[in-house]
């Protein structure tokens, strides 16, 4: 399979227009909710067998939202996972 390579001037444009896309037109209404020094963990885990994609966009839009939060990539791009898998963020 061949594997295609987005540049990163592209990824960022199509992260910065889904964000407008879902902030429009009432903004970011959750921010003010949560505690700015406060640190938090994520895990996406899957429900069915899959391949990881999208990695780099996902990346770029936190890097957006906030240049402080550390996305740690545990999977590489376009390998297969199982069913419960864990990706964590």
């Amino acid at each position: 399979m061949t594997q295609v390579k987005l540049s990163k001037k592209y990824i960022s444009k199509v992260c910065k227009d889904a964000l407008k896309e879902d902030l429009f037109p009432n903004g970011d209404i959750t921010t003010k909710l949560l505690k700015n020094n406060k640190k938090s963990k994520a895990k996406i885990i899957s429900n069915s067998t899959g391949i990881i994609g999208g990695l780099d966009l996902a990346k770029q839009t936190f890097k957006l939202i906030d240049k402080k939060i550390s996305f740690k990539i545990k999977k590489k791009e376009g390998s297969k996972i199982k069913k419960k898998i864990l990706l964590q963020l």
